[in-house]
Formats: structure tokens, sequence, C-alpha cells
């Protein structure tokens, strides 16, 4: 289920490999605030943290003209060895997302 106000009719989310944790992404609906984006995350339908807001801030860059243009979205199942622990193959699966 979206938030409704994540909601623009496409996926704005990156969800975990079984997909029951899921974080939202969105630029700010701000319009005083074009450099700062929304986030949340849900796990298992439930709110998890509450919108949220991050900045973007440099001395050295400008951002006021920051919009989205793309999400390249990646999984990664595998595996590393623990050479340690009481369990030596340790579970390596992740789902990831690059924001541009």
């Amino acid at each position: 289920m979206f938030p409704s106000w994540m909601y623009s009719g496409h996926k704005n989310y990156i969800e975990s490999p079984d997909g029951n944790i899921k974080l939202y992404v969105i630029p700010s609906p701000a319009k005083s605030s074009p450099y700062e984006f929304i986030y949340s995350v849900t796990a298992f339908g439930k709110p998890v943290l509450n919108q949220s807001s991050l900045r973007l801030s440099s001395p050295h860059l400008n951002f006021e003209n920051l919009h989205l243009t793309g999400v390249e979205k990646n999984m990664h199942n595998g595996n590393w060895t623990d050479n340690s622990g009481p369990k030596k193959d340790i579970p390596d699966n992740y789902n990831e997302a690059t924001i541009f």
C-alpha cells in the first residue's frame, strides 16, 4: 500500500527482497525547498519511520535547480563467509537504488 502522500502513479520506493520493508523517496512538494527530498519507511504495511526530510547542502555546489530524473534499481543475492562465527555462510541479499 502506498502512503497517499507518496503516490504519483509509479513506484517511488525500494523494497526488501521479501517485499515487507519499503523505503519511499520523493522530491519535496514545497516550492521553497527544491533541494529537499521526503522519505519514509514502512514494514509489513505499517509506518516505521514517518515522513522525514533530507536536505542537500554544500558550500561548493548549487542545488537550486535539482530535480529527480530517474531511479536505477538493482538486486543482489549472494553470501559471504564468516570464519569466526558459528554460522559460516551468511546470506547477503538486498535491493539497492541509485537516484538521479
